[in-house]
């Protein structure tokens, strides 16, 4: 499998747009996504590439010590396929410098709850009602080294 990372460009904007819409029920919108191409310290757009071809993105913003996973996704017709587990890797390289990353999940997403989990994230609290449907997000965390 030819993986490579890389940071998100206003080209790929299309594609990423198309996963998150198939990735999600209730999915960002299109400037939503646009907004975080915009140059500054603390935006961390990543795209995942197979074979040279846009199937995964993460959405990241840095202060520090703190990071904030706020989207990860990866192509439906991809997914189960252990690309996020390598998307989740790269991010804990690549910030691996120390500080606690964070990110909410909706606990009816079993997978992603389970990958988190097996990635070392622990759930520290509930957002009441954090998503559009009324849905709580677990709010999970994990301490980079």
């Amino acid at each position: 499998m030819s993986l490579r990372f890389r940071r998100m460009h206003p080209e790929d904007l299309d594609r990423v747009w198309a996963i998150e819409q198939a990735a999600f029920t209730d999915p960002w919108t299109r400037d939503m996504l646009a907004a975080e191409l915009q140059p500054d310290y603390f935006r961390h757009p990543i795209v995942l590439e197979m074979h040279n071809r846009v199937e995964g993105y993460a959405l990241l913003w840095v202060f520090d010590d703190e990071i904030y996973l706020n989207n990860i996704a990866i192509n439906p017709e991809n997914q189960r396929k252990g690309l996020g587990l390598k998307f989740l890797n790269y991010i804990f390289e690549r910030f691996r410098s120390g500080g606690i990353l964070h990110l909410e999940v909706r606990p009816s997403n079993k997978a992603a709850v389970q990958l988190y989990s097996r990635c070392g994230f622990a759930p520290v609290g509930i957002r009441r009602g954090y998503y559009s449907d009324g849905e709580d997000a677990l709010i999970m965390q994990k301490e980079l080294e």
